[in-house]
């Protein structure tokens, strides 16, 4: 358990490394482009060729880590691995010529509003994902490899120096290249991670042997990963319906999405994708083994410890998402700062949503069951499709956002109801009694917060001491509460010791 913790604490330091440095990106983002008609052109293009990339990596890692524990030997995990190295590079490497024809024939028409500009740059940003799509799905059977032994932050090292290298692209060669610098240097980044990571798995594990391609075996992955990937890529179809939306709406309207979207997944991918991760080889081992138990009770505090991670972050971000868009932000004016934190606000009903969805996928995956995630999911997409069309000219352009999060909360819905069903029930009472508890502590917080915030003798003239001073007050708020509600949670070993 010792352990446990200890690799749970560098999996959430690695992951904060990662988020904050593409919150860094997404910062010179809007510092060179703004809400401009050349950040409307990439960020409704790179939705498409995401959807690719999402449907690669998140869906070959799912599919990997069950196959990976039914070897027992470590020769034939290793062998497994590299067998599956290759032969997803040539599938990749087909999805990629498929991806350029797409890019050269479909994005114009997508995208027809935009001038000559505007589609250039839609297509040559989505041409340059695409071609980073072999190598996306080498990475992400090295990264399954990697998570499936529980080097979680070597796993993130690797993400992140794709992000260094877009990072360094935006930096010193914007003007050169203009914000087509972003998916060149994505490219440039994602072979280099290719590089260091065969490097290390030849060097950490001594494995050198050729293994001959044994396509029944490939075929029987991918089999399992169709449905799983297809369930990765729905957030990102649903994006792309948004961004299509958007694109026809003002300029900036897309640009403005996507920075509110990108600043509300933060949390999310480090408290909800964080727990999901840490929790998955455990419960893939558990499954394997036969150990239902254990299965489920790791599911019920997965839930449990996401959810106290990340219910402060929500309410605290919906008190003070104008003051952090200001921050972040810094080149907005108050129109365009506005727009953002008001999209924002909206998108926060699917971070909920969609880190419950992250614990349960798990789950779900490691039961075989992936069907039930794709049906949901591309039910969603239609249901999206649908309230974008009514919301949109009900609330505007606000609407797409508002669809985003009524769709992620029906989703979640139906593919929880679905798990527990399957495993015949998990301890619900248990989860719900913590919810609550977790939930009243939030709510205590944010009640603290609006007093201190109308504290007359704090005064801060600079947001960002201001933006501290309520954020540190909120999170010791926050813990207090927690040990006074759920006290047998954060406090375990303290409540023994009383007892004793």
């Amino acid at each position: 358990m010792k352990k446990l913790s200890v690799i749970s604490l560098i999996l959430l330091f690695a992951t904060l490394i990662l988020k904050f440095s593409s919150m860094f990106r997404d910062i010179l983002i809007s510092r060179f482009y703004g809400l401009s008609g050349d950040s409307d052109a990439y960020f409704a293009a790179m939705n498409i060729p995401n959807i690719c990339i999402l449907f690669l990596l998140t869906g070959i890692k799912e599919t990997f880590l069950p196959k990976y524990f039914q070897f027992k030997e470590l020769n034939g995990k290793l062998s497994y691995t590299s067998m599956m190295i290759r032969g997803t590079f040539y599938i990749a490497l087909i999805g990629s010529i498929i991806g350029i024809l797409i890019s050269l024939m479909v994005i114009p028409l997508l995208f027809s509003s935009f001038n000559q500009h505007g589609k250039q740059i839609a297509v040559w940003t989505a041409i340059y994902y695409f071609l980073s799509l072999g190598f996306v799905g080498i990475n992400s059977i090295y990264e399954g490899y990697l998570e499936a032994n529980r080097k979680f932050a070597w796993s993130i090292l690797s993400q992140l120096i794709v992000v260094l290298f877009v990072i360094t692209g935006l930096i010193f060669f914007h003007e050169e290249f203009g914000i087509l610098s972003i998916p060149l240097f994505y490219l440039i980044g994602t072979i280099v991670s290719f590089f260091l990571k065969k490097a290390g798995f030849t060097y950490f594990y001594r494995y050198r042997e050729k293994v001959s391609l044994d396509w029944s075996k490939i075929s029987e992955f991918y089999v399992s990963f169709l449905p799983i990937g297809l369930t990765a890529a729905v957030g990102q179809i649903n994006l792309s319906v948004d961004a299509s939306y958007a694109s026809h709406l003002d300029e900036g309207i897309v640009s403005s999405f996507n920075y509110a979207f990108r600043l509300v997944n933060i949390p999310q991918a480090i408290f909800g994708v964080t727990v999901a991760t840490m929790i998955y080889p455990i419960i893939a081992k558990a499954f394997h083994d036969k150990d239902i138990l254990l299965f489920k009770k790791s599911m019920e505090k997965g839930l449990v410890y996401m959810f106290l991670l990340l219910a402060p972050a929500i309410v605290g971000m919906c008190y003070l998402m104008p003051e952090l868009v200001k921050v972040i932000y810094t080149n907005f004016s108050d129109s365009d700062a506005a727009l953002t934190s008001t999209f924002a606000i909206f998108f926060l009903g699917s971070v909920l949503a969609y880190s419950i969805q992250a614990v349960i996928a798990k789950g779900l995956y490691t039961l075989d069951k992936g069907s039930v995630i794709l049906k949901a999911g591309l039910f969603s997409v239609f249901l999206n499709v649908g309230f974008n069309f009514i919301f949109v000219k009900f609330f505007g352009a606000y609407g797409l956002a508002l669809s985003s999060s009524l769709v992620g909360l029906i989703y979640c819905s139906i593919t929880f109801s679905s798990f527990y069903k399957l495993v015949n029930r998990i301890n619900l009472k248990w989860v719900v009694v913590h919810y609550i508890k977790i939930s009243l502590s939030a709510i205590v917080m944010l009640t603290c917060l609006i007093y201190l915030k109308k504290v007359y003798f704090f005064n801060f003239t600079n947001l960002y001491f201001y933006l501290g001073y309520i954020i540190i007050g909120g999170v010791l708020i926050y813990t207090l509460f927690v040990g006074i509600f759920n006290f047998n949670i954060i406090y375990p070993k303290i409540k023994v010791r009383i007892k004793k």
